[in-house]
């Protein structure tokens, strides 16, 4: 925290750890070398265990072959499939070798690949065994595909597109088996070619693609730099203090929440490759299949989402579980009652950490585990190590004084490099200075602590007074019936827009309009109050469990009969 009162909403914090320059290849070399026995992964789908000489072992066996098979540095390579060990094989091979790997979500229609194909220029597109008729799924794709007899595609809507390769055994002559690849580079010229892709790859090339959730439109392709990797270490640093020298004596063993093309995997890779920390990947993916991987690996870092934290309070009996060895509690995507924050943290006898992230910036601000959990609820803290934040006018785009809402502005080494495919946005979302616009609205206090308060194009409009969904929700939240909740905006005759509160109980519980209502009294004004309440079963969401706000939008106004 700065010794001296904000005035403008700006303000930076400093690191005394340099920067490193290294690639996701230094960093896998360099904890083969510190950690050669320790586990790296652990699935607990298959029980598989690989060590951290295992996992370099076998990237470079395919690194090597993927740049004898003709890859070059600078490519792009899609890697469409389940998660797995070999999922995460050949990510690590394609940025060894100096390309950038694209995580194109497993869910993906043959469709909506094709478009995304196209808009990152991939020369090969890795499968998965998840693909049950591959040849039919990649007809959809490419056409006349089932025909082809030729190893090179030459498909004219994806015309960069030129290879598939197959994780599991497929007979057809244009796929080639992944398997073979990794055969091709264990040779004599392993090293040496190696040394080459290490040498043309630096800390500000892309090293992976991860598209965004989608949440409010399109998905977005983020290029994320090999630097982006070292972030994870100074949050440990600055949060718990988990200095570099800690990481021989003091192992960390952290579950991984989401599926590989997630943000949230950046962390989980961060945290492997730069402190050696075992990653557990538990199954099924659901917060009991992820306290029963805590229980049986004995994990003491946890990640989580709000409504991980919010099952474990209401709807899981946590004495099923051992959870005596968790020790940090790691919560993104949101806030979370003070009541479920205060009731995991008394079970589970660990510290929680709300941060304020996204997959553009990675863990923008935080709080230090000595704040008290009553100061968390409705902060993010100060910045992360080595960011600048900044509050701006949404008109004149100029520094608001500390306390008055804008939007949230990040410059940091770790930020995206760009959206790929898409120069326009790239240059609307990042600014010739180096900042990036997050899209979120939010306000420095005096002592330079931000609270986020929602999405910038989230704020309701009524009778021309601006109201941020965040300060109802902060209240909304404290309701212990409610599992999930948002306040959208709905059109009114009078005001232009109304506000509606859509919320989901928990399960065995119930309620009443007139008594959310009366929740409320007295603890906003009337301005303020939603209009209208909607109990909902379940809401939109994405993929990664955020609400398709947009699309509750236009639900609750249709269930109002309120369409435009």
């Amino acid at each position: 925290m700065p010794q001296r009162k904000l005035t403008k909403s700006y303000i930076h914090q400093p690191c005394d750890t340099p920067l490193e320059g290294n690639t996701v290849a230094d960093y896998l070399d360099l904890a083969a070398e510190l950690f050669p026995d320790r586990d790296a992964l652990v699935f607990i789908k298959d029980g598989t265990r690989k060590t951290f000489a295992q996992l370099h072992r076998d990237v470079n066996d395919l690194a090597a072959g993927l740049l004898q098979f003709g890859l070059h540095c600078g490519d792009n390579v899609g890697i469409w499939a389940e998660e797995n060990y070999q999922w995460l094989v050949t990510d690590f091979a394609v940025s060894t070798a100096g390309c950038t790997s694209v995580r194109f979500p497993v869910n993906s229609t043959p469709e909506r690949l094709r478009h995304l194909l196209k808009k990152v220029n991939c020369k090969v597109l890795v499968i998965g065994s998840i693909h049950t008729n591959p040849v039919h799924i990649l007809s959809e794709i490419i056409p006349s595909f089932e025909f082809y007899s030729e190893k090179v595609i030459n498909c004219e809507g994806i015309p960069n597109l030129k290879h598939i390769i197959s994780m599991s055994p497929t007979n057809h002559p244009s796929i080639i088996q992944l398997c073979d690849v990794i055969n091709l580079g264990k040779n004599d010229k392993k090293e040496e070619i190696l040394k080459e892709a290490k040498h043309a790859t630096d800390s500000d090339s892309s090293y992976a693609i991860v598209f965004t959730s989608g949440s409010t439109g399109d998905r977005k392709a983020v290029a994320l730099r090999h630097r982006r990797l070292q972030y994870a270490a100074l949050q440990m640093e600055y949060q718990f203090g988990y200095t570099g020298e800690k990481r021989d004596s003091e192992r960390i063993i952290t579950n991984h929440v989401n599926d590989f093309t997630s943000g949230m995997h950046t962390m989980a890779e961060s945290l492997m490759l730069t402190l050696g920390a075992t990653v557990v990947f538990p199954h099924p993916n659901t917060t009991e299949g992820i306290l029963d991987a805590v229980q049986r690996e004995k994990c003491n870092l946890l990640n989580a989402f709000p409504m991980n934290l919010s099952e474990i309070s209401n709807a899981i009996d946590i004495s099923k579980y051992d959870v005596s060895s968790i020790v940090n509690v790691i919560c993104t995507g949101g806030t979370v009652p003070l009541t479920i924050l205060n009731k995991v943290a008394r079970e589970m006898q660990c510290n929680i950490e709300l941060i304020y992230s996204s997959l553009e910036c990675a863990a923008i601000a935080l709080n230090k585990s000595s704040i008290p959990l009553e100061d968390k609820i409705s902060t993010y803290g100060s910045p992360a190590p080595y960011y600048e934040i900044k509050v701006t006018d949404l008109t004149t785009g100029r520094i608001t004084p500390v306390g008055v809402p804008g939007q949230i502005c990040v410059r940091s080494p770790f930020l995206l490099k760009e959206y790929v495919g898409d120069k326009e946005l790239t240059t609307s979302a990042k600014s010739g200075e180096g900042w990036f616009r997050t899209g979120d609205s939010g306000k420095l206090d005096e002592r330079g602590v931000l609270k986020v308060m929602g999405r910038t194009d989230d704020v309701i409009i009524k009778g021309g007074i601006n109201i941020y969904p965040a300060e109802v929700e902060q209240i909304v939240c404290q309701n212990p019936k409610i599992k999930l909740h948002q306040v959208v905006g709905v059109p009114d005759e009078q005001f232009v827009n109304e506000l509606c509160l859509c919320v989901v109980l928990h399960d065995s519980t119930t309620s009443t309009e007139s008594e959310l209502k009366d929740y409320f009294t007295g603890k906003l004004d009337d301005f303020r109050l939603p209009k209208y309440i909607l109990f909902l079963k379940e809401f939109p969401m994405t993929e990664t469990n955020k609400i398709k706000r947009n699309d509750l939008a236009k639900l609750a106004a249709k269930m109002l009969h309120l369409e435009k």
